[in-house]
């Protein structure tokens, strides 16, 4: 199933519980977490982990941000989330800020988190169609030029 994410755009306008029975991967204890906009920082969304720990992930809804990205769904997933059309699936990316070189943003599109906007259940996947993107694609890119590379 193809998810082509710039027809769905999503706001989150306040907390919502998500479910990834799975958790996510590399990390498969991390199944509670919230999903929350940051204050004045559109289009990041905090999804924190509902767990002792406190363990925060800023992700982003691709829809308007990210041309041309259009994932596929395998079967088995899509099954596994109840997800019959692309109107059922809201599409997450992990957002990774690097901190040794500010101004320098990426977003993985190789593994989304894929929810299920009626159950909220989700699960991180690693898309069908994965050769066509990168697992840090630039989001913001402002470093000094000779430092880019």
């Amino acid at each position: 199933m193809k998810l082509a994410t710039e027809t769905q755009p999503t706001t989150t306008s306040d907390q919502h519980l998500l479910q990834l029975p799975f958790g996510l991967i590399g990390l498969p204890k991390l199944t509670s977490f919230s999903l929350s906009p940051i204050e004045n920082s559109w289009p990041f969304m905090s999804m924190k982990w509902l767990g002792e720990e406190r363990m925060d992930f800023v992700v982003i809804d691709p829809s308007g941000l990210i041309p041309d990205y259009e994932i596929e769904l395998g079967d088995e997933d899509a099954d596994a989330l109840q997800i019959t059309s692309a109107a059922d699936a809201q599409v997450l990316n992990i957002v990774t800020v690097h901190s040794s070189r500010p101004h320098f943003v990426t977003v993985n599109l190789v593994g989304p988190v894929v929810v299920n906007r009626h159950t909220c259940i989700g699960k991180q996947i690693i898309v069908l169609n994965w050769s066509r993107y990168s697992s840090h694609h630039p989001l913001i890119d402002q470093r000094p030029r000779a430092n880019a590379a």
